[in-house]
């Protein structure tokens, strides 16, 4: 019934429009004559590539069908639409003459792309048409043509434009913000031009690069990638085109240059890929924003000064805190955030010692930042890769922030909303090949900005080529060549096409790594300067999965997340005027050790004013010592400890047993305990205060031999039966740094160094020498497990027998 009532509409003297969708679709090929058939599989979801047959672009559509038209069984006057890119099925009909047309896919995309909305504005528009009495002025197919048409797209034979050498401008040497990624876009470029036989010739002074590897290029120049150097390797191989694209800020910066001093039209290179005029738009701050502009979108508001004066004057209309940014700047170098005047001053003049030009952004701190990899090739076909999202809010450079694809807190909505303005903002700058834009959102409503876009692979492109398998480099260099994007064949099945945007079934966490160990004075908060050397990728099945990964491959030491850890309230407990541990580490600890000292101050915080600090900020835990099982504090034992250090300073009166909750006495003589543990004041003398202590026991966390001795000292016997000292890493640890710990005897300082003896006239244990001849002590930090009964620790042969003094030595 429904396919005759379709047959009279379509054979009424003045027909009016029609549209079918999906199953519309299928009827309306029943109705004019045609046939269906089951396939195979169907296509279902929100990537189907359909291929539009007059422009022969391509879109992404959502569909959910079994059955499909055969395009061969269509009467004569229709002809297909649409076909599906991968399985060459039927996915559009149109009549040459009438108002019909339908596609297979939906365009209304509750939860798909919206790159086929207009088709709606097509059929709305034939139907005000014949209501006005125009239904000949033009044809539903002319109207689709001229919508779905791009009138700037290449001609001729793409196959004779193509050149027969390509000059490649690399990585260059590696620095924080430009090191493997454009390695690694560089290597798949120069991959991806030898399969269409051009001559490679590649610049790069980086010799420990695999894109200088022999038999890669076909040439390569160790030179600086500068004007002067560049040039000269043009006039010595004559190439026929330049990428500029595949090396980073450095790469890009260059062949601006070379193009403004007219190097590239002189010897007639032609640049491949994304136009020098494209560039220049999204590195230029004003031309970007007035084309933004044109298309009615926004940027965070900004302003451009070539001065210190015009930036205090921009920053005085867009308001405090403003984020101040060098233009043409690699790794947000020279950038961040001024909270007043003279926070102002140093970063601008900060900046243009790099660059000619800076750039006042007004502040947008704590909003969620996204970025899209957009790909779009000569004919205007685009498709976005990857959605990432950083953890850290906007005001944290991405490169600093942790970084998660597929984004894991945008809906739908704004999911879509974003990446169709990704795709609008790329195809009006008219990329060519491979880009990464990257947005604002508010977490509080669906107002966004637009940050910037980078016209040519960057480490994101890298962290998301290996995150989804689509070679976003080697896709690039093809489609610099004037490759349709259809054309390409998906690197995985061989036989789909390029031209689809990954769909994820698993999450990425992408963590940087930082070595600033070298650099004293650098400061080790992170914003929106980078200061990360390198990074970590972990893939899962749930976010939760991956970031575990990830964060045990930062640092081998680091165990992430532990599912063991207990409630801080059960784990410590206080006593003898300091905490103890009784379990693992809690997750809320801080670690306050001597060596943290505010970016740029001289001086170092030390544990009573970093823990006083610390608490006071509301952490609840402190670590009172650095790479061991470490004892903790809270407030209450801080100020119980706090409190017995006070009455033990030198002169003052030696506490009673009361104060010290059961020591017999405290020899207040010797006070580098109290910097060490928070409480006790003295580690010896001749009274047996290690029988009351039962926390030493659980600070080293396994040791057991001696946890519950009724005497520890009185002659030090025990140190020599008891292996305790060989169980106990505090002690190849604990000099990690203090300057002087007793008093103006710097040992621990120094215990490494190689000293002989370490103790001198200090009785630190008993009257018992420790070191005497052995310089166990020299190597306890070299690995020794066990050190009872070595003559000379570290050291391998045969050991003579071990004397008195080195047993009690342990």
């Amino acid at each position: 019934e429904t396919v005759s009532s379709l047959r009279q509409l379509l054979d009424a003297p003045q027909p009016k429009p029609i549209f079918g969708i999906c199953l519309g679709h299928q009827l309306l090929a029943l109705a004019l004559g045609a046939s269906t058939y089951k396939m195979k599989y169907g296509n279902r979801g929100h990537n189907q590539p359909c291929v539009h047959e007059d422009s022969r672009r391509c879109f992404i559509t959502a569909q959910n069908h079994g059955f499909a038209v055969q395009a061969g069984s269509l009467p004569p006057g229709w002809l297909p639409l649409f076909t599906n890119a991968n399985d060459a099925s039927n996915e559009g009909l149109v009549h040459q003459s009438k108002p019909f047309f339908s596609v297979q896919f939906h365009p209304e995309h509750c939860a798909g792309p919206t790159d086929l909305e207009g088709l709606f504005d097509v059929f709305v528009e034939a139907a005000r048409d014949l209501r006005d009495g125009q239904g000949s002025a033009r044809t539903v197919r002319e109207r689709l043509q001229e919508w779905l048409t791009y009138s700037k797209a290449p001609t001729g034979d793409s196959e004779a434009a193509r050149p027969r050498k390509v000059l490649i401008l690399g990585s260059g040497g590696l620095s924080i913000g430009q090191a493997g990624e454009f390695d690694y876009s560089g290597s798949q470029a120069i991959k991806a031009l030898k399969e269409e036989n051009i001559q490679t010739v590649l610049i790069n002074p980086n010799i420990a690069t695999v894109q200088t590897s022999k038999g890669l290029a076909d040439k390569v120049y160790f030179l600086p990638i500068t004007p002067e150097y560049v040039t000269q390797v043009i006039r010595n191989e004559r190439p026929d085109g330049v990428l500029l694209t595949f090396g980073g800020q450095t790469a890009l910066n260059c062949g601006v240059e070379l193009t403004k001093a007219g190097v590239l039209e002189r010897y007639r290179v032609r640049v491949l890929g994304t136009p020098v005029a494209s560039i220049e738009m999204t590195e230029d701050r004003k031309v970007f924003v007035e084309k933004m502009e044109e298309i009615g979108e926004h940027v965070a508001p900004s302003e451009a000064a070539a001065s210190l004066e015009q930036a205090q004057a921009a920053a005085e209309r867009l308001g405090y805190p403003v984020l101040v940014r060098s233009a043409y700047a690699l790794g947000g170098l020279g950038s961040g955030f001024a909270n007043n005047r003279e926070e102002l001053v140093a970063l601008v003049s900060q900046a243009f010692t790099h660059t000619s030009q800076v750039l006042v952004d007004k502040s947008l701190k704590g909003w969620k930042e996204i970025e899209y990899e957009v790909v779009r090739d000569a004919y205007n076909n685009c498709i976005t890769v990857c959605n990432m999202e950083n953890l850290d809010p906007l005001g944290i450079h991405t490169g600093e922030s942790i970084v998660v694809a597929p984004s894991q807190t945008l809906n739908d909505t704004e999911y879509f909303m974003l990446r169709r303005t990704a795709i609008k903002v790329v195809q009006h700058l008219g990329i060519v090949g491979e880009c990464n834009i990257q947005f604002a959102l508010n977490p509080e409503s669906e107002q966004y900005y637009i940050i910037e876009v980078n016209a040519r692979l960057s480490r994101s492109s890298a962290l998301a080529s290996k995150a989804t398998g689509y070679p976003l480099a080697y896709v690039a260099a093809k489609l610099a060549l004037g490759i349709p994007l259809p054309l390409l064949r998906n690197s995985v099945t061989n036989s789909t096409t390029a031209s689809f945007e990954p769909s994820l079934d698993y999450c990425v966490v992408k963590i940087p790594r930082w070595d600033l160990s070298k650099f004293v004075r650098v400061s080790t908060k992170i914003g929106s300067s980078m200061k990360s050397v390198g990074e970590v990728m972990a893939i899962g099945r749930n976010f939760e999965e991956a970031f575990q990964k990830a964060l045990r491959m930062v640092d081998e030491n680091c165990v992430g997340f532990d599912h063991t850890v207990k409630p801080v309230s059960d784990m410590v407990s206080a006593g003898a005027g300091c905490a103890i541990l009784g379990g693992e580490v809690p997750t809320c600890l801080i670690d306050v050790h001597v060596h943290l000292r505010e970016p740029g101050g001289t001086h170092k915080e030390d544990f009573a004013s970093g823990t006083a600090a610390a608490l006071a900020g509301g952490v609840t835990m402190v670590c009172a010592m650095p790479n061991t099982s470490p004892a903790v504090t809270d407030a209450t034992s801080f100020a119980l400890a706090q409190k017995v250090r006070s009455c033990c300073q030198p002169g003052a009166p030696i506490p009673s047993c009361k104060s010290h909750g059961g020591l017999t006495s405290m020899a207040g003589s010797h006070p580098w305990w109290a910097h060490i543990r928070g409480g006790l004041t003295s580690m010896v003398g001749s009274h047996p205060w290690w029988a009351h202590c039962p926390w030493w026991a659980h600070i080293h966390g396994g040791l057991t031999a001696h946890g519950r001795l009724t005497s520890m000292v009185g002659s030090l016997s025990t140190v020599g039966s008891h292996p305790w000292w060989a169980r106990c890493p505090r002690w190849a640890h604990i000099h990690g740094g203090l300057t002087s710990v007793v008093g103006s005897h710097p040992w621990r300082a120094h215990i490494h160094g190689g000293l002989k003896s370490m103790v001198g006239s200090l009785p630190m244990v008993g009257s018992l020498p420790m070191v005497g001849s052995h310089p166990w002590w020299a190597h306890i930090h070299g690995g020794l497990a066990v050190h009872s009964g070595l003559v000379a620790g570290g050291r391998t042969g045969p050991t003579a027998a071990p004397t008195a003094s080195c047993r009690a030595a342990g």
